[in-house]
């Protein structure tokens, strides 16, 4: 008959466990209710990192006397710490890389260009570097579009996103935000249609409501004002998403599409899955690491997305260096569908 534990045997193993059992309980707040309730706004698009310090809790258990429970409980820690901070493995582009193809290929680069130091010609001259074939801009000044233009793209502007191409254009669909603006959004929308060897390509470009402000409210012990402010942020942030969304890539759009920009949304958010879910995010596919796009002094975050979709296939992402911006533009090597 195996004996009763022991009070101090209870109390360890509730000590063991609470680190990796919070950890768990964060992972399903994301996943479950993230975007959808507001308290969890400070979770989706806060430090996640300081979640780390739970991963002590099992060490605090008399290891000593029970070293396999210390050992498992770490171990279920430190795989659900990976999955709350959304940590990005290299299989997806090693899998797609044993596998070559001889399909159209397309380099896409996404930049928030914010707080840039540099001249816009020295930032075009970087972008057109990158061999790129089309590049998306958010908080893209007059400026740069007329120095994308003179740099081998040709440059489409509306509101503060820059759509850029080496292909020819067949069609430009600017979205006017006004509406948005005097909700006290963003919504800056897009869409292009280009054509790549014959087929078209219908390209999207967005610059969506930031969850800034209702975090402002937070950091300044504002709560009232930070619950109110959630609500109708989320509330935003969700038409601007369902309209970006019918604007570019309707459900009877039936060609391949390529969606990029600030989307303001990590992957875990109800939004983002309800509106962008279906479509193939780059990073997330076969992108490695953290793939923090937005950086302060202390953390970063992933909102800056490549998304594909009508049998575009991803092949490569990664962050290159942000020069000067709070923001790292995003490079990724995708595949258009072989035609019949």
């Amino acid at each position: 008959m195996t004996p009763r534990p022991t009070r101090r045997e209870r109390r360890d193993g509730l000590i063991r466990w609470a680190g990796p059992g919070a950890l768990l309980g964060c992972l399903l707040l994301l996943r479950l209710l993230g975007d959808r309730w507001w308290p969890t706004l400070p979770l989706l698009y806060g430090p996640r990192f300081i979640l780390a310090a739970l991963l002590v809790t099992p060490l605090l258990a008399r290891p000593r006397t029970a070293r396999r429970a210390t050992l498992v409980a770490s171990a279920v820690g430190a795989l659900a710490l990976a999955l709350v901070m959304d940590v990005r493995l290299p299989w997806g582009r090693l899998a797609r890389a044993a596998t070559p193809s001889d399909a159209a290929a397309v380099q896409v680069v996404a930049w928030n260009a914010a707080g840039r130091r540099t001249a816009a010609a020295e930032d075009a001259a970087r972008l057109a570097a990158t061999g790129a074939d089309l590049v998306v801009i958010s908080e893209c000044s007059a400026e740069l579009a007329t120095a994308l233009d003179a740099a081998a793209f040709t440059a489409h502007r509306t509101a503060d996103v820059c759509l850029a191409t080496t292909h020819d254009v067949i069609e430009w669909a600017p979205r006017n935000p006004r509406d948005f603006w005097e909700m006290g959004g963003s919504g800056s929308i897009g869409k292009l249609v280009v054509s790549i060897g014959g087929t078209e390509l219908v390209v999207g470009g967005v610059h969506l409501e930031t969850p800034r402000e209702p975090l402002a409210a937070l950091a300044n012990a504002a709560l009232r004002t930070f619950r109110r402010g959630a609500i109708e942020n989320i509330a935003q942030r969700d038409l601007e998403s369902s309209v970006a969304r019918s604007w570019i890539a309707p459900a009877t759009e039936t060609r391949p599409v390529i969606i990029a920009g600030d989307f303001n949304l990590v992957v875990e958010s109800a939004i983002y899955r309800r509106w962008w879910g279906d479509l193939a995010n780059a990073f997330s596919e076969v992108g490695t690491g953290l793939g923090w796009s937005k950086e302060t002094r202390l953390f970063g975050v992933r909102i800056d997305h490549v998304l594909a979709g009508g049998g575009v296939v991803v092949r490569r992402a990664r962050l290159l260096a942000a020069d000067g911006s709070d923001h790292r533009p995003l490079l990724v090597d995708l595949e258009l569908p072989t035609r019949p």
